[in-house]
């Protein structure tokens, strides 16, 4: 690479002067040398006047060189100070460890040469036999001290014999602090204040859909483009190309469809240590799995650095979770993995948003090092680096481990190290594609910046050089520690001269401290607002904002006129208290600079501008004016909204700036929406969607504009024009989105796809708006309205239960179609059974039915519920008898039957279609969506037990369902919403999709207490399972037999008859397995329980609960166990009586605080006493013992103090069966469930015959 000297004024201004002095080209002799490192042990002395060095020489090791700088004289010093000293330009310089150029301009006037003239005016002195002065070796010296001229200016001046800090000290100028560093060690930043808060995993999860604006041109905005003495170029630019690379690598992170498992390592051990030094360090142990496409080979484990090498830089931890990672293992994986997950998960977006920063600190006393963090100066980004800090708060010290942890540790510094450990593997990963071939070989500069290279000054001479022109460079970004808030005001004149005092007061008090929104802002049309037009003669006063005063100032000068379209500009500050509050009023810089009473803070507010200078060059003018004010023009103006004041926002600076300024407005392109024609209430929502019409509108701001006035806004490509009282950015690439969309407005969008954009307010990248006519549709359709419940259900809905009544009913009459998706045990059947009877009551199924359409595991429990909550519906179980002759209200079947009796069931004319387990058709591909998609009815309406938003596709299909065509096609709704939302987690995104879908979906959890308040503690349900066939079998085989010997045994054995007959027959309905040790049924498929248990697992598992699992039967635990390790690969434990104390506390124990313990298998009477299992929700009842008090005793593991949730209990019975009648008889006969406390089944026995076979036999009723 070719090396750039002199990358400052001054030390260019060193070379010129001696190549203006070299009559014979010899200092480009000594170029090739400098840039071979062939100078070495470079090294100043100031008491001396001297520059020493070594140079590598062709025949002696290296020759010794010595450049004697002139001395200034006594009173050339004071004169030159006395100039310094009476410009605030060059002291502010001087604040930031600059020189400004002026300090050359002062001293030509004053007769005094900083530079030699001539050759004569130095003494140069090389120990090699080249007679040529200067020869190759000093003029290599001469570009290499130029490197220390640009990171320390001062050197140069010390060198003449003149401290320049030291001399204005002696006028009461103090400048010392400029010699201190402002580098914190690793030590202060552990230490830095803040909560000590923790939070959950659920609120890292939210915290990764907070919106982080893009901040990579802000960022890149606070530094100039290379540190002092760096001379490989521009480094900002390295920085862009590194960030944009490393942007790329993090979206193909989030892109990457590789499938892979959930890392692993040795949790003995911590997961993530922190050295002294603020390098993390993961455990040797972990690892990841990486399967390779379509399952051709073998699992690629991969591992999170080269175990043959201690190179640091061989960390890829930014893959850690890419690839396509199963929500539910994440779900499921311990809390330390899932924390991580979505720290890179928001790690990775800050990488993409360009939100990281480069940190330079001292691990240790002589090292200094450069890490990257998020930029922690935005407001959104501290939230977010916040949340994760307070989530991993609540690790010990045993998971992640922080060496020398002071005692308080705050979230946004955890925080910060957290995502850093990702951030920084972006970074360097990014940086060694960029230069794979010789990223090793860099500079002190590169490798520090952006390979985690620690520095040691001590023992590399120019590492001082390095840390002081880095420690500059990074320097805006202590703006953040200042004791004094600087304040910028920025005046549109022309607003000024047309608006009342009161206006301007009043925007003021609504500028809070940083909150102010970037200059440049995209805001709806209608939401823009536009100030009258008065005259108004009023002089400005004090304008307040909070602890903000702006001093009287006379009415607008004449001279800010000129460019009667210009903005003013003026600087002040706030001085801050200890805990950062403004604690007097604003102070012009112009006070600052002059009145005694500021000198204390003067040198920090000198620094403060000539930093802020970097980014905002028009505040060094505002240093040589009187009144401290400038004008921005029109021309500038862009650059200010886009650049200038994000970044000064970015720095914390207190901007004061007008609404027109404040909102500065886009050009736009908007759909208006309307109806044509008069929508009929009768037609419901698909009748409107069918009236409705659109157009394209062009705007500014709140104004419509012509096509033509748009083509001649278009010649002011990337500038910023006036229009009325406002200012308008016509940014080239939204001018230009908008030609395209004009060119294409003959597309027409379906009627759906119009409905979903007058929901949401966009369509595609533009805005909608609706007419008044169909705003007053929308508003009648989708407001809420209690109706009454029909008198002829049988039961009393709860107020919760009662709005979603309501609700089905309503969308049942306007013909849109429902979700209802309510959290388990909420008592979804029941609402719609209300909204079916009350359709059967208004006269609306006389002639027209209901298909309800579920899982043949649920067959029965409908038709039981019906009977039981409206028995005036008749309904026909369409599965083992077809048939459809006979007229009935509902008819119920399973997806299996509706495949293959679709052409039958086509035919049905439907008032409405049930789906129950909707997740069922979340394969848009499936034949069973098809099958369902291909019935025609009047409404729809699908049951969801799962959190149906858990994966977007899959919520497409239940949707698509429920309201064909809203959410677009597969492919538009990936675009507009699967991808943003699931790989991005775009909030704007997630806003849009809760706006489309809302009116059509109802899901409420039974943790919100503010939508549910009325449930109680335990909610038992009965699951009816249908027998199998293998087991009906079985059934009538024991209970024929059984019947034989009882009619012909003693009566003295009847009783063990009966007894046997029990068992034999709890066996059987548990699982022929259970009964019988034959191969053929030793299958979980032909056990009607299983059916019902396998689907109640999975529900329960898509919504994170626990579930114990009762059984009265060691054998029948056994199956279980085997069971559903066979179904899911997860071996559930069996705590049973054979199980040692403990052993059993550590299976409680593990059930209790692992995420991937999602169910426990309990016999009966083995978890009777001593057991605390509060982390499950869900309690199931396998087989029962018919004895309420065992049950509940059992029940009662679950709910107990401390249980957070209420316990869902289901209790497993097969229809038709003994199960059902002795079930019927507890529930109805009091007296006899008491004395069921104290016999048991022993009862039973007492019955006659006759009773007995009335309650054994399998019943026929449906």
């Amino acid at each position: 690479m070719i090396k750039q000297y002199g990358t400052t004024w001054w030390g260019q201004r060193w070379l010129n002067a001696l190549s203006g002095i070299d009559n014979e080209n010899r200092i480009p002799r000594g170029l090739a040398y400098a840039n071979s490192d062939k100078v070495y042990a470079l090294n100043p002395d100031i008491n001396r006047g001297l520059i020493k060095a070594r140079v590598k020489g062709n025949y002696d090791p290296f020759y010794s060189v010595k450049i004697e700088l002139p001395q200034f004289k006594a009173q050339e010093k004071k004169a030159l100070i006395d100039a310094i000293a009476k410009s605030p330009v060059i002291l502010s310089k001087l604040s930031a460890r600059e020189l400004a150029p002026e300090i050359e301009a002062e001293a030509q006037k004053l007769g005094i040469s900083i530079f030699p003239d001539k050759w004569d005016d130095l003494k140069l002195k090389c120990s090699c036999p080249d007679y040529a002065v200067p020869c190759k070796h000093i003029a290599a010296v001469i570009y290499k001290f130029s490197q220390e001229i640009d990171a320390n200016p001062f050197i140069l001046f010390e060198l003449k014999g003149l401290d320049i800090v030291a001399e204005l000290k002696s006028k009461n100028i103090n400048l010392e602090q400029v010699e201190q560093t402002e580098m914190p060690s690793w030590k202060e930043l552990l230490e830095q204040p803040g909560t000590d808060e923790m939070t959950s995993i659920e609120d890292l999860v939210k915290a990764s859909y907070i919106e982080i604006p893009d901040l990579l041109d802000s960022v890149l905005g606070l530094f100039k483009p290379s540190p002092a003495g760096f001379v490989e170029g521009d480094l900002k630019a390295i920085v862009k190309k590194c960030l944009t690379k490393a942007a790329k690598l993090a979206d193909r992170q989030l892109k990457d469809k590789t499938d892979r498992d959930l890392p692993q390592y040795n949790d003995n051990n911590p997961i993530l240590t922190i050295d002294s030094w603020g390098r993390s360090h993961l455990d040797k142990s972990f690892f990841w799995t990486v399967h390779p496409v379509e399952n051709k080979g073998e699992p690629l484990k991969k591992l999170p650095f080269d175990p043959a090498s201690e190179n640091y830089l061989a960390s890829p931890y930014y893959e850690m979770f890419s690839g396509t990672i199963d929500l539910q293992k994440i779900d499921e994986a311990p809390y330390e993995i899932e924390a991580l997950y979505h720290a890179w998960f928001i790690a990775t977006k800050l990488i993409i948003k360009g939100a990281v920063i480069p940190q330079i600190y001292e691990p240790i006393e002589d090292f200094f090092s450069v890490r990257w963090i998020p930029s922690v100066m935005s407001d959104e980004v501290k939230k977010v680096v916040e949340e994760v800090g307070k989530a991993f708060l609540i690790f010990s010290d045993s998971t992640i481990k922080i060496d020398r942890k002071p005692e308080h540790l705050s979230a946004t510094v955890l925080g910060e190290i957290i995502l850093s450990f990702f951030i920084e593997s972006y970074v360097i990963k990014a940086f060694m594609e960029l230069y794979p071939d010789n990223y090793q070989e860099q500079s002190l500069e590169i490798s520090s910046v952006f390979l985690r290279k620690f520095v040691d000054i001590e023992e590399d001479l120019s590492g001082e050089r390095v840390k002081l022109g880095l420690e500059s460079w990074i320097a805006p970004i202590y703006l953040q520690n200042l004791k004094v808030l600087p304040v910028i005001i920025l005046e549109d004149r022309s607003f000024l001269s047309q608006h009342s005092l009161e206006d301007i007061v009043e925007e003021a008090r609504d500028v809070k401290g940083n909150d102010l929104e970037s200059g440049l802002e995209e805001q709806d049309a209608q939401y823009v607002d536009f100030a009258t037009e008065e005259e108004d003669n009023s002089q400005t006063a004090p304008v307040v904002d909070d602890n903000l005063i702006l001093p009287l100032r006379s009415r607008t000068p004449k001279k800010l006129f000129a460019n009667k379209d210009g903005v003013s500009i003026t600087m002040g500050f706030n001085r801050l208290d200890k805990s950062g509050i403004p604690e007097e009023a604003f102070i012009p810089l112009t006070k600052i600079l002059e009145d005694k009473e500021y000198q204390k803070i003067r040198f920090e507010c000198l620094r403060t501008v000539a930093r802020l200078s970097s980014v905002c060059p028009i505040l060094t003018e505002l240093l040589e004016d009187q009144k401290g004010e400038g004008i921005i023009s029109l021309d500038s103006l862009a650059d200010i909204i886009l650049s200038t004041i994000p970044a000064m926002r970015l720095l914390g600076v207190k901007l004061i700036v007008p609404k027109s300024l404040k909102k500065v407005i886009y050009p736009k392109s908007a759909m208006t929406i309307g109806t044509e024609g008069a929508w009929d209430q009768k037609s419901g929502y698909m009748g409107l969607a069918d009236l409705l019409n659109f157009h394209w509108d062009l705007a500014l701001g709140n104004h419509s504009i012509s096509e033509a006035e748009f083509n001649e806004l278009r010649k002011h490509e990337g500038k910023v024009v006036r229009f009325g009282n406002s200012f308008v950015y016509v940014d080239p690439s939204v001018t230009s989105r908008i030609a395209k969309k004009l060119l294409s407005a003959n597309v027409t969008p379906t009627k759906q796809r119009l409905m979903a954009a007058a929901l949401t307010g966009r369509f595609g990248e533009n805005n909608v708006q609706i007419t008044k006519e169909l705003q007053a549709c929308l508003k009648n359709i989708l407001s809420e309205k209690s109706i009454e419940v029909p008198p002829t259900l049988q039961a009393k809905l709860r107020p919760y239960q009662q709005r979603g009544y309501s609700w089905l009913t309503r969308n049942l009459r306007t013909m849109m179609g429902s979700i209802i998706a309510d959290d388990m045990g909420l008592g979804k059947t029941l609402q719609v059974i209300a909204a079916i009877e009350k359709l059967r009551y208004d006269g609306e199924l006389d002639y027209k039915q209901v298909l309800i359409v579920v899982p043949t595991s649920l067959l029965v429990n409908w038709g039981r519920e019906l009977s039981k909550f409206a028995p005036q519906i008749t309904y026909n179980l369409y599965y083992t008898q077809k048939n459809l002759e006979n007229h009935t209200h509902v008819i119920i079947t399973t997806y299996g039957v509706l495949r293959t009796e679709l052409k039958k069931l086509k035919q049905l004319k439907l008032r409405l279609i049930v789906i129950d387990e909707a997740q069922a058709i979340k394969n848009n591909k499936s034949q069973v969506f098809k099958a369902v998609r291909a019935i025609n009815a009047d409404s729809m309406i699908a049951i969801s037990g799962t959190p149906v938003e858990n994966r977007l596709m899959e919520y497409w299909s239940i949707m698509d369902f429920a309201n064909p065509g809203l959410l677009g096609t597969t492919d538009n709704f990936k675009k507009e919403f699967a991808t943003p939302i699931e790989k991005n987690r775009d909030i704007s995104a997630v806003n849009s999709f809760k706006r489309v879908t809302a009116p059509f979906i109802m899901r409420r959890l039974k943790t919100d207490k503010s939508v549910i308040d009325d449930l109680p503690e335990k909610i038992s349900t009965d699951k009816f399972c249908t027998l199998t066939p293998q087991q009906v079998a079985l059934y009538q085989e024991k209970v024929d037999n059984s019947m034989f010997l009882m009619k012909n045994a003693d009566p003295k054995i009847r009783s063990s008859v009966v007894l046997n007959l029990i068992q034999s027959l709890k066996q059987i309905c548990n699982a022929p397995a259970q009964f019988s040790k034959e191969d053929r049924y030793q299958d979980a498929k032909y056990a009607g329980k299983m059916e019902v248990l396998f689907d109640l697992l999975d529900e329960m598992k898509e919504n994170r609960k626990k579930t114990l699992i009762f059984t009265q039967f060691k054998s029948m635990g056994d199956l279980l166990q085997k069971w559903i390790n066979d179904k899911t690969g997860f071996k559930p434990q069996f705590l049973h009586g054979g199980v040692p104390s403990a052993q059993r506390a550590k299976m409680v124990d593990r059930f209790q605080n692992r995420k991937d313990e999602q169910c426990l298998i309990l016999s009966l009477k083995a978890a009777g006493t001593g057991l605390n299992l509060t982390a499950a929700s869900s309690v199931i009842h396998y087989d029962l013992w018919w004895n309420p008090a065992v049950e509940a005793q059992a029940t009662d593991r679950a709910y107990r103090i401390g249980q957070k949730n209420n316990v869902q209990v289901y209790r497993f019975i097969c229809a038709n069966t003994f199960e059902e009648k002795i079930n019927e008889i507890i529930n109805s006969k009091k007296e006899l469930a008491d004395l069921t406390v104290n016999t048991g089944e022993k009862w039973i026995g007492d019955l006659s015959n006759r009773q007995i076979e009335e309650i054994f036999s399998i019943s026929e009723k449906e």
